[in-house]
């Protein structure tokens, strides 16, 4: 049967910024950054420049050089306050996209956290379970022997027989529960069933 300890503790942080909620809301900013930086951008002028060079003379090869440059600044002033709105605009939607991503992280990393616990848990009721089923094994035997030799009562032999059968029956329920939260917690991952499929957390109980 798999090993809990040979289930790696993850370093939550990078897990979560793998998860798809996580790439969402990152996108998301990126976008709101994006976005923020071409408002801002409209604040500025427009500017401009062009040169040309030419020369003359009255010889087949001009003699004389000749150069000039411009510069040109334009800058919209009334646009019915159209800029200053998609700055706002722009500007609370980056403030969201920030928040956003930081509730995102953290509800991620808290489910993170809760699901390798519970994993972590099953598998500790399954060592308590085996070792149980272990003691109640040899003492379904000592009273077998008992019984028939005469040293005890159906009723202990019972008892005791009955005990023992209840034990395998646990042990079984513990593994289907730890089978179930190791599921939930490779769906959590995104690694799929196939993951654990042949890890034999339902192999047949034994004393």
């Amino acid at each position: 049967n798999i090993d809990f300890q040979e289930i790696e503790k993850p370093d939550y942080v990078s897990l979560v910024e793998t998860l798809p909620e996580f790439l969402i809301a990152r996108y998301s900013l990126e976008s709101s950054k994006f976005q923020t930086a071409k408002t801002k951008g409209a604040w500025l002028p427009e500017i401009s420049f062009s040169a040309s060079a030419s020369r003359s003379g009255s010889q087949w090869t001009p003699e004389r050089d000749g150069w000039n440059a411009g510069i040109s600044v334009s800058y919209q002033l009334f646009n019915g306050g159209a800029r200053y709105a998609d700055t706002k605009t722009a500007l609370n939607n980056l403030k969201i996209a920030e928040e956003n991503i930081k509730e995102t992280l953290n509800s991620l990393k808290a489910k993170a956290v809760a699901n390798y616990n519970s994993l972590s848990d099953a598998f500790e009721n399954i060592a308590v379970r085996q070792h149980y089923l272990k003691a109640s094994s040899l003492q379904a035997e000592i009273s077998a022997k008992k019984y028939v030799n005469g040293l005890s009562t159906y009723q202990d032999w019972y008892s005791i027989e009955n005990d023992f059968i209840n034990s395998q029956k646990t042990l079984l329920d513990v593994k289907k529960a730890a089978a179930l939260e190791m599921a939930q917690w490779n769906n959590f991952k995104g690694a799929g069933f196939g993951s654990f499929a042949n890890d034999n957390i339902l192999a047949p109980v034994s004393e």
